[in-house]
């Protein structure tokens, strides 16, 4: 990647505002291609200023990554007080057309068969690279013109597989946040990411959040750690000392009231097929050491099943 400055892009508009900064939609003028520019401030005082360490893991990361399922970062330059991401445009997201409810936005099972493809083979890219994404959360799968489904934000991302290594047990949005880490687990693989999108899968099917946090008036955690494991435990029972034998060592675990599994298609996926719910269960078994990996669950019979993924251009997003 080699930066060709502020001077080679027209700024054409404003795509929209975070808590990082702004993104605009340019276009590069050597070569005709429309872009996203993703500016963040510089941190520190008028000289000497730093470039903030979401920045630096957003850029180190997707410098190295490349495929059609992860956004392209294509150039970064800075000015005095702002570092500029030019990234791949992707006018849409998961979020927007989960939350739309037009006719336009209607999600057939096909649809989100080929959703749901799309983001496990961005996975399982970045998991055979060592990286964790760990913001999985529909905001952050981004939709191109050609109907990619991309993983972008990279902001959390962090590398995986060091013996020894803590890693933050408060990444990921919380509603997607899986329960050893709900528990205070410092030390974690590409299981965390794979229980977000069984999360992000069940969203999907119930065009709403999955498990969004109730409040929780006992809870001894001010990051709202036991209202979401309260949430977890009333929808998918709890875990057992057999099926995860370890999860009394975590740092924060406390023993809640046993609760059987109940039947997601009667209780909230209403209708849906045993091959997905198979592939649910799956992705949300609570010990990370039994969860499927996504090239495993890229082979499950769900993906063969009829109906048969949409075909990507097919997808009824609107894209432009």
């Amino acid at each position: 990647m080699q930066s060709s400055g502020k001077a080679a892009y027209d700024l054409l508009g404003e795509l929209g505002r975070g808590a990082f900064g702004i993104v605009n939609k340019a276009k590069h003028i050597e070569s005709g291609r429309i872009v996203a520019i993703k500016q963040m401030l510089l941190q520190g005082q008028s000289s000497g200023k730093d470039i903030p360490l979401e920045a630096i893991r957003e850029i180190k990361m997707m410098n190295e990554l490349d495929h059609p399922n992860v956004l392209k970062l294509r150039d970064v330059f800075a000015d005095d007080s702002t570092i500029h991401l030019v990234l791949d445009l992707a006018p849409n997201d998961l979020e927007r057309v989960i939350n739309d409810k037009s006719a336009s936005g209607v999600l057939s099972q096909a649809d989100v068969k080929q959703c749901l493809l799309q983001i496990l083979t961005g996975l399982e890219y970045l998991h055979k690279r060592w990286v964790l994404h760990r913001d999985m959360k529909p905001a952050n799968i981004l939709i191109n013109q050609e109907k990619f489904l991309q993983l972008g934000d990279f902001g959390a991302s962090r590398s995986f597989g060091s013996p020894g290594r803590d890693l933050s047990p408060q990444a990921i949005t919380q509603w997607y946040r899986p329960p050893e880490m709900l528990f205070g687990a410092k030390r974690y693989g590409s299981a965390v990411d794979i229980w977000s999108t069984g999360c992000i899968f069940a969203e999907m099917m119930m065009r709403r959040p999955f498990m969004p946090t109730k409040p929780y008036p006992n809870a001894t955690h001010p990051e709202g750690d036991d209202g979401q494991l309260k949430t977890i435990f009333d929808t998918l029972g709890t875990p057992t000392a057999e099926d995860w034998p370890d999860m009394n060592l975590l740092p924060k675990y406390r023993e809640a009231p046993a609760k059987a599994p109940p039947d997601l298609s009667r209780t909230h996926l209403v209708g849906i097929g045993e091959d997905a719910l198979a592939l649910l269960n799956r992705l949300m078994q609570y010990n990370p050491e039994k969860r499927i990996d996504a090239a495993t669950a890229l082979s499950e019979d769900y993906f063969q099943s009829s109906p048969s993924p949409t075909p990507r251009l097919d997808l009824p997003f609107l894209c432009s």
